[in-house]
């Protein structure tokens, strides 16, 4: 795995972690869903940048590289490829 690629994960990680135990607070849960939603972004990234050595710098950039990605052959789900955009909706509906 490329040093870049192994960091987007180890940064998905953190969040994931983060957004479980914000989960477990009653007070804090609302800011799980952002957490999760940065979780997958970073894992999308680890992904991209494993397969092609680019990051891409926008929500909507990460998702097209994802079904680019995908219709390359390479086996990523259907449910997979939807994380981005329920976690996208998820994070704006916290945000306000």
């Amino acid at each position: 795995m490329k040093p870049e690629s192994a960091e987007a994960l180890a940064r998905a990680q953190r969040h994931l972690h983060d957004a479980k135990q914000l989960a477990e607070t009653e007070q804090l849960s609302y800011h799980a869903a952002p957490q999760s939603y940065v979780a997958a972004l970073a894992a999308a990234h680890a992904l991209i940048f494993e397969l092609t050595g680019k990051f891409p710098s926008t929500h909507r950039g990460a998702k097209a590289m994802v079904h680019e990605i995908s219709r390359q052959g390479h086996a990523i789900s259907a449910e997979a490829r939807s994380i981005l955009d329920t976690g996208f909706d998820w994070k704006s509906t916290a945000d306000y």
